[in-house]
């Protein structure tokens, strides 16, 4: 969203003043924790075992006459963005430093963030909002005393006329040393120089973004990353045959600095994923022989061997349900040859226990003959919502949580809801009865999820209203086949059914397994002059949410599938509104947002960051939910479709239902 946002708004335009509104609104609704420090000390291999050990290079000079001049993109948008400089000290050709200067313009330009910078006896300060950062290069450390609030976790917003309040229940201070790593930062005439990959960590990913340099030029990329050959991103790919030694170094330790800061799961209770780092990657690598072999190659001069190990570890030994995995190779290997590599290093689906879930439940709706996006995406549209008058049911099923700022927001940021032409039109929630008879649901699953759900409610309103038969009383949200999504879109979604079920606002629970804060999230749907939320019209009767659903019950269906942003769906559902009853199975875990970054040879992949729900326990402590929410009311998964000479139905489902709950049919 970030990247598309750019794209229509900021760029296109050349509208900055635009694009630095919604930046900044982005920059309080992210939900990735990042944080760093800056140290030096050549001899890594402290850390006993260290299977790399050759001491970085010293830098004893950095300077202009040592920058280079490059343009800087967003990917998937080809003209260049401006220009600035990325510096190479002596030995480090093929490690990119940046300058803090440049840190302030960028920051300012892309994300909005105005940083105030001071020079201090042997570093500089950071100041923002009513928080700073120490840049010591003495100590080699960076020191934020607030972070969280650095990076606006805490605060007021609004999206999807949904409220938030933000509030941590600690100040974040948090310091980060470099120097474990061999990492150096360097002040010289009046400025500061830091590496170019460690800083997009620290001050980047916290907006779920990260500049990669690709030998050439330096591009954003953010989660919506995906393989394109014909993109510049590519251009620079295979001119260098070998990585230097120096390379391989510092890319091994980046990669230690940021499994070691930013990995969500270290802390992880639960007992369900047990192989990822819980220590300190590098201690990590080297206690496994597996490991300790997959550690060695990725100093591999040869950049086939060095990325087929990153792609191993990621996708097959790290094992967090499928939120880490590689992407794509490093600017080493030939663009000929990308594609092949990139096929080869899949991650097999088949072998995680949730995908093993999804591939029965996609037998049991007949598409596990070539699932192609095209035929699962034609059958949700079909099945997206299902009102069956025998059993007095609804079904509203949907396979992602998806959040489309196109719908939501015009070019100034200002919340407004649009329909799928592009036309400005009156509040979606609210206005219901403006819109034609043709526009369902069902046009909006693959779309924008908060629309879709509200659609099909005011359908299922309007269908009670007007029936004469027999009245929907049971909803069933099926999120069976759901693997995650969009965080926004899911908060959003708890909102409008907790409000119709009980007219109750909601508070959700996240920890900066960073910073060690927790936060607790108030989250309500709010009315304007302009536009209703909480109410629905429908033939000139106008209601709140809950009064048009007195008579119903709802439920949410889980599988062992329903992962990341599903199953944070249905913990949220079970901890704030028991009204709504969990059924199925339990929810896959996944517990953690996921963020696409690199490391400085421009290697591609995705990991579990340091944002984590969680769940407030009646002592007042917290848990991690990664172990998934229990049903209240466990079905088995071959109830939940059922083939019916061909055609599938939910009536074993329906007929399960009814047994467990009588009273509601």
């Amino acid at each position: 969203n970030l990247i598309k946002t750019a794209k229509k708004i900021g760029y296109y335009k050349k509208n900055f003043k635009n694009a630095v509104k919604l930046f900044a609104a982005i920059a309080l609704l992210s939900s990735v924790f990042m944080t760093a420090s800056c140290n030096f000390d050549n001899n890594f291999s402290v850390v006993d075992g260290f299977i790399g050990g050759e001491p970085l290079p010293e830098i004893s000079d950095i300077g202009i006459r040592d920058g280079k001049r490059v343009s800087y993109h967003i990917y998937g948008y080809e003209k260049s963005l401006g220009y600035d400089y990325l510096y190479f000290p002596k030995g480090y050709f093929d490690v990119p430093y940046i300058s803090l200067s440049s840190l302030k313009l960028i920051s300012k330009r892309f994300f909005g963030i105005d940083y105030e910078i001071s020079s201090i006896e042997n570093g500089f300060k950071i100041k923002y909002k009513n928080t700073s950062v120490i840049l010591d290069c003495s100590t080699q450390k960076i020191t934020f005393d607030d972070y969280d609030e650095f990076f606006g976790y805490v605060g007021t917003a609004k999206y999807c006329g949904v409220n938030i309040s933000a509030s941590a229940n600690n100040k974040s201070p948090v310091t980060f040393d470099l120097g474990k790593y061999g990492i150096k930062m360097v002040k010289k005439s009046g400025e500061l120089y830091l590496p170019q990959q460690i800083a997009s960590y620290i001050f980047y990913l916290p907006y779920q973004a990260t500049f990669v340099y690709n030998g050439i030029d330096v591009t954003l990329i953010d989660n919506s990353f995906s393989v394109n050959l014909d993109s510049s991103f590519y251009y620079s790919f295979g001119m260098q045959k070998e990585r230097s030694k120096v390379l391989n170094e510092f890319n091994y330790r980046a990669m230690c600095f940021l499994f070691d800061n930013f990995f969500g799961l270290k802390n992880n209770t639960s007992n369900y994923q047990t192989y990822y780092p819980k220590t300190d990657f590098n201690e990590y690598v080297n206690n496994n022989g597996k490991l300790r072999a997959l550690g060695i190659d990725m100093f591999s001069s040869d950049p086939k061997v060095a990325d087929k190990a990153l792609a191993t570890l990621l996708n097959y030994v790290i094992d967090d349900g499928g939120h880490t995995g590689f992407v794509s190779p490093s600017r080493y290997q030939k663009e000929s040859e990308i594609s092949e590599f990139i096929q080869n290093q899949q991650y097999d689906k088949r072998i995680n226990r949730g995908f093993k879930i999804y591939y029965d439940l996609l037998e049991a709706r007949n598409l596990a003959d070539s699932p192609t996006q095209e035929k699962l995406d034609a059958w949700l549209t079909k099945n997206a919502l299902v009102i069956d008058e025998d059993s007095k049911t609804a079904f509203i099923t949907f396979d992602s949580f998806i959040y489309n700022n196109l719908f939501w927001m015009t070019e100034d940021g200002e919340d407004k809801i649009k329909k799928l032409d592009g036309n400005s039109i009156d509040s979606i929630v609210g206005q219901f009865n403006k819109y034609p008879s043709d526009d369902k649901a069902k046009d909006f699953v693959n779309a924008d999820t908060v629309i879709f759900i509200v659609k099909a409610l005011y359908e299922i309103a309007q269908y009670n209203s007007t029936h004469t038969g027999n009245k929907i009383r049971n909803i069933v949200i099926d999120e069976s086949c759901n693997g995650g999504g969009s965080d926004v879109a899911c908060e959003a979604a708890v909102a409008f059914l907790t409000y119709a079920v009980s007219k109750t606002s909601y508070t959700k629970h996240k920890t900066n397994n960073t910073s060690g804060a927790y936060y607790d999230i108030s989250i309500s749907l709010g009315d304007s002059a302009q536009y209703e939320f909480t109410k629905m019209t429908l033939n000139g009767t106008t209601k709140t949410l809950d009064e048009w659903f007195s008579d119903c019950h709802f439920y949410v269906l889980t599988s062992g599938f329903s992962f990341s942003n599903a199953n944070a769906f249905a913990c949220m559902i079970k901890e704030s509104c028991p009204e709504i009853k969990i059924i199925g199975q339990k929810s896959g875990g996944g517990s953690c947002n996921v963020v696409t970054t690199s490391l400085p040879d421009s290697t591609v992949f995705r990991f579990s960051t340091s944002t984590e729900y969680v769940k407030k326990l009646a002592d007042g402590s917290y848990a991690d939910i990664d172990d998934g929410a229990e049903p209240d009311f466990e079905i088995p998964y071959e109830k939940f479709y059922t083939n019916e000479n061909g055609k599938i139905t939910r009536s074993a489902l329906a007929q399960t239902l009814k047994e467990k709950y009588p009273s509601n049919f």
